[in-house]
């Protein structure tokens, strides 16, 4: 017992002096960042009426006696199902009747109600009255998994209001100190997750700092150094002594409890420190920006898209850090949720004057990278998003990427295909206007006429479909009396749509005007509910999508692995866009040592093929990437063609 006082006596001594030490250096030394206002996550109320449809008076009045006559457990059981349904309002109304009933039932029943209700306000809009609720059902529950779960919503709404620190704080003490990657309790994964996003995107240096000298948890003690390092090498005077003095203390005291994926971290983090004492590394910038949105906890795991891609990123840079001795790549992550065009300028103002930031990774919504690639194009800056999709990213914009295929491009894509690998010469389309899918069409048409095809017929219809007479029209077709239509014989007719009533009428009056053909779908087909009622209607279908994950791949294998070995589970799509597109920088750019924009735009546009977990990536000379997996669903079995 006193040799373990005085261990963590030395522990805790070891933290202070890192902490005064690197105080004191951030006074001389360093220069904050200047903090940026963020947008909140959601800038207005959500509509009262969201998810229900509208009822007659006779139908209210009837709701509302059914809803008299239950019991108190049984309308708690309704809110509940009002609130997983979207009915927000209607689940407010009903766990304030609950509320008034339920003197005699359950104290854990009561206080799950209260839990729910300060998330249904928060849904609503009316965050003040949830804070109120959370704040009394913290100090007074007698559940201590009420208590976390209601901790962990206070600390959303802390984020949501600017408070990032408190959030910090709030997650990390949800977390816990016992936090580990096997522990398999989702609430505290993601409270971890959401402080590591806010370690290295939202907190102050003195905040980070304080962060680190007072947590318990092995864990998160080396999340919160390396995220810290991160930050702290992008100082023109870093406080090295003090890092090392932070990972030989952590070390000392965690090595034999840590495990070994997290050893291996706090070791690249000693090597780090090293490379830059030695004062040789040769350094490559990137601003990354991503849609940050931390809410209350929906009992899934499902952190938000940029978090999600920002840990593929960090796990990218981390495995190049091991092996890349004397090169570093430097991420400056920031909040990119805004579409206010001013506030953008001078985000990237920051980064690419200030900061001289060789490349920008993001954003991930088109909104924000159509903005972002126009200023970088006045900067010569190159610009990649892992996932917009929208045409004006890179219309005429030649220093700007997208590495996810635009609508456009996914139809010459589907017919490329359909032309050079199927001997495919002549096709049709049905589309609907108003939709991605013409967009689509267009392309399609495009690359059919590129290539010598025919086009049949060319058809975009209403979105409320009805039929396709009006686009068969080119082909004149007249039934006879008694054998009705005669046979047409068509390749491929492509049928971008998306709702399958609309492929059902599409697929069925094909079948009616006696038209055998080969079906085309595009992405929005690859959904086992849709393809599972294609099968009613047709035998097979072929469509193009930009992500497949083979899980067992060898090298997939151990990129889910590495992952799994920090958080405890596998890592989902959004991991593998931020993963595929750093490691295609890495592979691209920063191991041939280009460092030049100018060049840095060359390399990128005449990359060979790069094959990456997710995606294949290859630009052709061009700016948007050309290649899609093709996938042929046929007897309730999916294939991968190409």
């Amino acid at each position: 017992m006193q040799k373990t006082t005085v261990m963590r006596l030395l522990f805790l001594l070891g933290l202070c002096y890192a902490a005064l030490t690197l105080s004191f250096s951030e006074s001389l030394h360093a220069q904050p960042r200047k903090r940026k206002v963020i947008e909140p996550v959601d800038p207005a109320p959500a509509p009262a009426t969201k998810g229900t449809k509208p009822l007659d008076a006779k139908q209210l009045y009837t709701k509302k006696q059914q809803e008299l006559t239950k019991s108190p457990d049984q309308i708690l059981n309704l809110a509940i199902s009002q609130y997983q349904e979207s009915n927000y309002a209607s689940a407010e109304s009903l766990l304030v009747r609950y509320m008034s009933l339920s003197s005699d039932e359950p104290m854990e029943r009561r206080e799950l109600a209260q839990l729910m209700h300060a998330k249904t306000l928060t849904k609503l809009g009316k965050s003040a009255d949830a804070k109120a609720l959370l704040s009394s059902l913290r100090l007074n529950t007698s559940s201590a998994t009420i208590r976390q779960e209601a901790d962990f919503d206070a600390a959303a709404l802390a984020y949501q209001d600017g408070q990032f620190f408190s959030a910090a704080r709030a997650y990390m003490s949800v977390a816990g100190a016992a936090w580990s990657p096997a522990d398999g309790n989702a609430l505290r994964r993601r409270a971890a997750m959401h402080t590591l996003t806010l370690a290295n995107v939202f907190l102050k240096r003195h905040e980070l700092i304080e962060l680190l000298t007072s947590t318990d948890s092995p864990y998160l003690s080396v999340l919160l150094l390396d995220a810290f390092l991160r930050r702290e090498l992008l100082l023109t005077n870093p406080a090295l002594d003090s890092l090392n003095l932070f990972a030989s203390t952590l070390e000392a005291r965690y090595a034999s409890t840590l495990s070994p994926a997290y050893r291996t971290m706090l070791e690249s983090i000693r090597q780090q420190i090293a490379q830059a004492r030695s004062g040789t590394m040769r350094r490559f910038k990137i601003g990354v920006l991503l849609p940050f949105s931390l809410d209350i906890f929906d009992g899934l795991e499902q952190p938000s898209l940029g978090e999600k891609m920002m840990l593929g990123i960090l796990q990218a840079v981390a495995a190049y850090h091991r092996l890349a001795v004397g090169n570093r790549i430097d991420l400056l992550i920031y909040p990119c949720m805004s579409d206010d065009s001013l506030a953008l300028r001078t985000m990237l103002t920051e980064l690419l004057e200030r900061e001289s930031v060789h490349l920008i990774l993001g954003p991930a919504y088109s909104r924000q990278a159509v903005l972002v690639s126009q200023f970088c194009a006045e900067k010569g800056v190159p610009m990649l998003t892992p996932t917009a999709t929208d045409e004006r990213i890179t219309r005429h914009i030649p220093t700007s990427f997208q590495l996810n295929p635009t609508y456009t491009v996914r139809g010459k894509v589907i017919a490329n295909f359909l032309i050079e690998s199927l001997g495919a010469q002549t096709f049709g389309v049905l589309a609907q206007d108003s939709t991605y899918g013409k967009l689509m069409a267009e392309g399609f048409r495009e690359a059919v006429l590129a290539a010598g095809g025919e086009m049949k017929f060319y058809g975009i219809l209403p979105t409320q479909l009805r039929g396709i007479s009006q686009a068969l029209a080119p082909l004149k077709l007249k039934a006879h009396p008694q054998k009705g239509f005669p046979e047409t014989v068509i390749d491929a007719v492509y049928i971008p749509m998306s709702n399958f009533e609309s492929i059902a009428i599409a697929v069925e009056q094909l079948k009616f005007y006696n038209i055998k053909t080969r079906i085309i779908g595009s992405g929005d087909w690859h959904d086992p509910l849709l393809l599972h009622q294609y099968r009613s209607i047709g035998d097979s279908v072929i469509y193009a999508i930009d992500s497949h994950i083979s899980p067992d791949a060898p090298e997939t294998k151990r990129v889910s692995d590495a992952f799994a070995a920090i958080w405890g589970i596998s890592p989902d799509l959004q991991f593998w866009f931020g993963y595929d597109a750093m490691d295609f920088i890495v592979a691209t750019v920063i191991e041939k040592g280009i460092t030049d924009r100018a060049d840095i735009v060359r390399a990128i546009r005449n990359a060979p093929p790069y094959h990456g977990h997710r995606s294949e990536i290859f630009f052709g000379g061009g700016n948007i990437n050309l290649k899609m997996h093709i996938m042929k669903f046929q007897n309730g079995k999916l294939t991968k063609l190409q």
